[in-house]
């Protein structure tokens, strides 16, 4: 593999077998930066690809989801992308010695003349592993992210007294968890998570195709793990954890509304808890709310009430600042009710 920066795109099987390559040799191998994992959201023309720093003290990447324009018949969209990161974390993972300033300076250089217009980056929660981003850093709302280094029974009193409570009343119920590595109960978990979302008027982005769960168990077979809360032989809850090699991720999940009293919920995170402390994962992210302490939030931080808030960030740049204002007026033009959202990034993709 060379060294030095270059643009990776997981359609080239060549390039594929670089960027996996390099995953493999990340300390991290963060299930945010594989291609299978990119790739199983793209939709349409959409590319995955990896900006990439290659030396021998030490490596950067960047996987970025490329978008093409496309709301109107304006020829002002023709040749103009942009890039984001796809759902969950991510940013310039790095490991080793690397020269920040030198890959920022190539990655804008190819974002320019490959007439990307902004990039949009939901940021890492371990700011240690992955570059400064540069550009523009906005504050969304606090993660709730459980530390794993404590003894078992320390991490047990440092619960909230609900969650010890609610577990307890999910093993004298009878609730049993089990581990699928390789989706066995796929169709269970599709059916709960589903109408977990439809439940709580989830938005269009939360719900996925069969595809996309077959697509991460395929690509992604030692990053994706479901865990199933069971009663009388049936799945009564359900989560999708990612995990690399130091930090695991709630991902997907949900229960059946029936069951809610048996608290398998609780039962399936502290289980999953202990899972990640015995193979050496020194973090547990549980995500946060549909809005900041909501009740949502206010169950995950029930699992970590001490230090478990961590702050969430968002990365927006812009490479093009008249393109990106054309490309605002364009739409207004084109949908003369619409009006961007405030604050959101990149202001042309508002709903």
């Amino acid at each position: 593999m060379k060294t030095g920066f270059d643009l990776l795109r997981s359609n080239c099987k060549t390039e594929r077998d670089c960027w996996l390559k390099l995953w493999h040799e990340s300390p991290l191998r963060e299930p945010f930066a594989h291609p299978a994992y990119l790739e199983a959201f793209l939709i349409g023309n959409q590319e995955a690809v990896c900006a990439i720093q290659n030396s021998t003290t030490g490596a950067v990447l960047l996987p970025l989801i490329i978008r093409r324009l496309g709301w109107s018949n304006s020829t002002l969209e023709e040749g103009y992308r942009d890039a984001t990161t796809p759902y969950g974390y991510g940013g310039a993972y790095f490991w080793g010695k690397v020269d920040s300033e030198k890959f920022w300076d190539e990655f804008d250089a190819w974002a320019i003349e490959n007439n990307i217009v902004t990039l949009f980056a939901r940021l890492s929660l371990f700011p240690e592993s992955v570059l400064p981003f540069r550009g523009k850093t906005r504050y969304v709302m606090d993660n709730i992210v459980r530390s794993l280094t404590l003894d078992e029974e320390s991490l047990w009193m440092d619960y909230e007294h609900k969650v010890r409570k609610n577990v307890k009343k999910s093993q004298r119920s009878d609730v049993t968890i089990e581990w699928d590595l390789k989706g066995e109960r796929l169709l269970e978990f599709e059916s709960i998570y589903t109408t977990t979302m439809e439940r709580r008027e989830a938005a269009d982005a939360y719900f996925f195709a069969n595809s996309f769960f077959e697509d991460l168990i395929k690509g992604c077979p030692d990053s994706v793990a479901f865990v199933h809360a069971i009663k009388d032989e049936c799945v009564i809850s359900t989560e999708l954890l990612l995990y690399g090699e130091l930090y695991a991720y709630s991902f997907l999940g949900g229960t059946r509304y029936e069951s809610f009293d048996l608290r398998p919920n609780d039962l399936i995170k502290h289980e999953i808890i202990r899972w990640c402390r015995e193979r050496g994962k020194k973090f547990y992210v549980l995500g946060g709310g549909l809005s900041p302490d909501d009740g949502l939030m206010r169950y995950k931080h029930s699992f970590a009430p001490k230090d478990g808030r961590v702050p969430f960030y968002v990365g927006e740049r812009v490479f093009d600042e008249h393109i990106n204002e054309a490309l605002i007026e364009d739409r207004k033009k084109s949908q003369p009710l619409w009006d961007p959202k405030p604050e959101y990034f990149p202001a042309y993709r508002s709903s």
